[in-house]
């Protein structure tokens, strides 16, 4: 999945541990457009897959309720 692997490359460079929250805003993909909530099944269906540190940081995002 293309949004794992992206966090993955870039989880050094754009994790502040000061500000976790940064690229958690900045993943739109997982609450808007045509395919957001084929998105977010697809993580849920895989997250025994992902590492732990991935746990902690898509948990909030795949079951926080936004707005659209």
């Amino acid at each position: 999945m293309q949004v794992v692997q992206a966090i993955h490359w870039l989880r050094d460079t754009l994790i502040d541990p000061d500000d976790p929250d940064d690229v958690r805003q900045k993943l739109d993909i997982l609450h808007r457009g045509s395919n957001a909530t084929e998105v977010r099944d697809n993580l849920r269906d895989r997250m025994a897959t992902l590492p732990a540190w991935m746990h902690d940081f898509f948990r909030p995002l795949l079951f926080a309720r936004r707005s659209a």
